[in-house]
């Protein structure tokens, strides 16, 4: 990160005062103006900090997860070595979640004070992660049926679907480039700028209005839920590389349970704590929540995160008794 950005005290997000003074500090007036207007606005690696190398290591951890996961090799040059029939010949792309159990970059990555910033405009303070998600997609076999350029798989993110119109400050997104947007032949992401300001989901004639957008590797794009956008097929040999951070209210049900996971990152400070729901009073299992676990019992030990109710004491004897729980 640049000095700024790695100076930056993110803790400071946690109130309103403190956003609004981190988005003047860090330069991100722009950013917000393109967030009201368009929906969607890019911070640029000088503005976050983040730097190339940082970007190259985190590319080279995909690509690594990329085979793992599908017993392919892949290359950046090239995608996988062999054909993937549950997905050709258009739908060249994986999307694999729980990415923050995958690579020790996550942490940075959440906590970058540009992307909290303004993840604090769209949110507010009290915002968590939903989910940390990585993006690949490799060359079409064939072009797709009709247009070549058609988009595909348009949406709003906005999770509650039958709420019209659209609660634009329950989620947003950002999506981390770990590889250049530069052309329509890359399979960027597609968006129709300014749909926010509709407040409902994308129907099937917004296809003819969603353009591609367009940022290189290093690069943090940032949108609000409401924001319709979809996808295109990739033309071009290579790798499209991306991770989706995707965060919402703490009134969410979060995409991926990260309540007592992640106890190391929470030590980070208050707003890390509250990113993974270490303070969540809600969403807790037998467990217990995660910032006040005890022991229900002396067979269970506190040093490994907290008791169990074991089935045959479990007050229920309903539970106690069935075997299939």
């Amino acid at each position: 990160m640049n000095n700024m950005a790695n100076d930056f005290d993110v803790d400071s997000t946690l109130s309103w005062d403190g956003i609004h003074d981190a988005i003047v500090t860090l330069g991100l007036e722009r950013n917000i103006l393109e967030l009201d207007r368009d929906g969607i606005t890019t911070i640029t690696p000088e503005q976050s900090g983040i730097t190339p190398e940082f970007v190259e290591t985190v590319r080279h951890e995909l690509i690594r997860i990329s085979g793992e996961i599908t017993d392919r090799k892949f290359s950046e040059e090239e995608g996988p070595n062999s054909a993937i029939p549950s997905l050709e010949p258009r739908n060249t792309f994986l999307i694999f979640q729980l990415l923050a159990y995958r690579i020790p970059q996550f942490e940075e990555l959440m906590l970058n004070p540009a992307l909290q910033a303004l993840m604090g405009h769209l949110l507010g303070p009290e915002r968590r992660l939903s989910s940390l998600s990585g993006f690949i997609k490799w060359q079409s076999s064939e072009a797709p049926e009709g247009n070549r350029f058609e988009p595909y798989g348009l949406h709003a993110d906005t999770p509650i679907k039958s709420s019209l119109p659209l609660v634009p400050l329950m989620v947003a997104n950002s999506n981390f480039l770990l590889t250049d947007f530069a052309s329509w032949e890359d399979g960027p992401m597609v968006v129709a700028r300014g749909s926010h300001k509709e407040g409902r989901h994308p129907l099937e004639g917004d296809a003819e209005r969603m353009d591609g957008y367009f940022a290189p590797a290093g690069s943090i794009v940032v949108f609000g839920g409401a924001l319709q956008h979809g996808s295109i097929s990739r033309m071009n040999s290579g790798m499209r590389i991306s991770i989706n951070g995707y965060f919402c209210q703490p009134y969410i049900t979060p995409q991926e349970s990260l309540q007592g996971e992640f106890a190391d990152v929470a030590k980070r400070g208050k707003l890390a704590s509250q990113l993974v729901w270490q303070d969540a009073m809600n969403g807790w299992g037998v467990h217990g929540p995660a910032f006040m676990r005890t022991p229900f019992t002396a067979k269970t030990s506190p040093e490994v995160g907290y008791g169990i109710l074991p089935r045959e004491e479990h007050p229920n004897s309903k539970l106690a008794l069935d075997n299939t729980l």
